[in-house]
């Protein structure tokens, strides 16, 4: 994945590239090393155990002599080949058949055979590099070298013997020592000799039963690298690395979208023209609200809105099942099944349980640049923060997030869950909202023992928005937006005062007013046959809406009613 230095020499042959680096065939890593090792350079791979030193080693091996054609020899202190066979069969490796293609050799000796061969007695190893044409050569570990002298500098002159033996012969080694799991940052004489230096990291994880490993890259001679921590995993086709991004390689790996100054609808009745007309194209929108409040229903409906006209979505969910959300949005006839068969719709369900943000990213990143969406909901950030508890990676993590998005024009909805029923959120505190665009929050309040939903416009970047909070429901249908909050205070604050029929008050008396003027125009002897009966059926409408009214206030007298209707008659 993402090896950006090979994409920008795809000008260059395939020759060419081989002859200026040694691929290592390790996905991930030639990105951190710009396209690979130099050529005929040395590396060392050191690393407590169990993190992944050796597999690395024959990895690159192995695919070298899979995907390039270069033969390579792997020398082994302690393992039989036998036994190498059959531990790396597991990922897929045959290197039995790379043997009889005479493309690998699998060497068990001694550190001293190795050491002769630098001295210029027997070269065992050498006249192998010469019969196979060898590239590259695996000694796994040189720690055993202390099998030899434990005086570090004899065991130095014995390396850069080694070393340059190998290179004389133009090939790549690669070394692998061990390492104790101690505290610090030591460096070792052999870090000083190689030409280039990787460190695994191997730390019991703090929320899962699973190790972290991560990988360093510590020195490259005559080459870029990309520094920092990069964690990998043990795949089933093995080792995968999953760089740190950082803004230059978005910028690198996703060019940017003409997008118009065209408004996208929500796909809420209603919302749109709260908004200035919906969202604006690629922009990044974040829904903030306690459980139960409405967004999933709402971002359901957005989605369901520009699958409609024909464009791609993606869901992101870290808490739904596939199965699931499909389910539910069907209960609000809202049918997606179509859309994800013909593949317009993208459903990503990951578990926030032990997440690799650098990995979440490399997915996303590879499924944005597949399948082209126009519009996306990540359901929840909430769900990111839980993840990812060092607050730098977070941060880092949201704003590279975002310039992928925008980058590649796709209009974002992204929902948080609200620890608070109500209140008044700060947006400075809110995780994602210093990015956004726009601000949605929604929230619950208990009103003369009944509970209500309230949707508040907080922020809307370039737009002249409303700044009335309005009741909302939630229907079949999905979320229907109702009257504006009229008469209430305290909504956003946890302390709701007032009462609704002051919004009453303000509808019902002038509709009363319009009654009766029309019961006295009624008791006119003036109006003709024909006006008589146009003047009844307006009363009868307006009866009707007082009705109506009354009812979604919560005034409803049925007694008065029907004693209203007995004077009438």
């Amino acid at each position: 994945m993402m090896e950006t230095e090979v994409k920008r020499s795809r000008r260059k042959s395939r020759e060419e590239i081989l002859k200026e680096k040694m691929p290592t065939g390790v996905k991930g890593l030639d990105h951190l090393l710009s396209g690979g090792v130099n050529r005929n350079n040395s590396l060392l791979i050191e690393g407590p155990p169990g993190s992944g030193k050796s597999t690395f080693a024959i990895q690159m091996l192995y695919q070298g002599a899979k995907l390039f054609k270069e033969p390579g020899i792997l020398v082994a202190f302690e393992e039989f080949p036998n036994q190498i066979y059959q531990e790396y069969a597991d990922y897929g490796f045959d290197l039995a058949q790379m043997e009889k293609e005479n493309l690998l050799r699998v060497i068990w000796t001694e550190p001293r055979k190795v050491l002769d061969g630098s001295t210029g007695k027997e070269d065992l190893i050498g006249r192998i590099i010469r019969d196979m044409g060898a590239k590259r050569l695996v000694i796994d570990s040189i720690s055993h070298f202390k099998r030899v002298t434990n005086k570090e500098s004899e065991l130095r002159e014995i390396l850069h013997r080694i070393l340059n033996n190998f290179k004389m012969q133009s090939v790549n080694a690669i070394l692998v020592k061990e390492i104790d799991p101690g505290p610090g940052d030591s460096i070792s004489f052999e870090e000083y000799a190689v030409d280039a230096s990787i460190r695994l990291i191997n730390c019991p994880s703090g929320s899962t039963g699973e190790n972290q490993r991560a990988i360093q890259i510590r020195k490259t001679r005559g080459q870029k690298h990309i520094s920092g921590t990069h964690p990998f995993e043990f795949q089933r086709d093995g080792i995968q690395v999953f760089p740190h991004l950082r803004p230059v390689d978005i910028e690198s790996l996703i060019p940017p979208k003409q997008t118009s100054a065209r408004k996208i609808p929500t796909g809420v009745p209603g919302l749109d023209s709260l908004i200035g007309g919906g969202f604006e194209e690629a922009s990044v929108n974040l829904v903030v609200g306690y459980s139960g409040t409405g967004k999933t229903t709402l971002a359901r409906r957005f989605l369901h809105s520009h699958l409609a006209q024909g464009l791609k979505a993606l869901h992101l969910s870290f808490q739904e099942i596939e199965e699931r959300f499909l389910r539910a949005a069907e209960s609000f006839g809202l049918d997606l099944k179509p859309y994800r068969e013909n593949g317009q719709f993208d459903f990503m369900h990951l578990s926030p349980v032990g997440l690799t943000p650098e990995k979440l990213l490399q997915d996303l990143t590879l499924r944005i640049l597949k399948n082209k969406y126009d519009c996306m909901v990540i359901d929840s950030i909430s769900d990111l923060k839980t993840s990812i508890s060092n607050q730098e990676t977070l941060r880092e993590m949201t704003h590279l997030l975002v310039m992928l998005f925008r980058r590649a024009g796709i209009t974002t909805l992204a929902l948080n869950e609200s620890t608070e029923i109500s209140g008044n959120i700060s947006l400075s505190g809110l995780d994602f909202a210093y990015l956004a665009d726009s601000v949605i929050q929604l929230s619950l309040a208990e009103i003369d023992g009944k509970v209500h939903r309230f949707l508040a416009i907080m922020k809307m970047a370039n737009t002249d928005h409303s700044k009335d909070l309005h009741e909302f429901l939630i229907t079949s249908q999905g979320m229907e937006l109702r009257a504006k909050a009229t008469g209430l205070s305290g909504i956003l604050s946890g302390h709701t005062a007032g009462r609704f029929e002051a919004v009453a008050d303000q509808v019902l008396e002038p509709l009363d007013q319009s009654t009766r003027a029309l019961a006295e125009v009624l008791a006119s002897n003036q109006l003709s046959e024909q006006d008589r009966k146009k003047v009844i059926s307006a009363r009868e409408k307006l009866g009707i809406a007082d009705i109506v009214l009354k009812e979604h206030f919560g005034l409803t007298d049925l007694s008065a009613i029907v004693e209203e209707m007995e004077r009438d008659n």
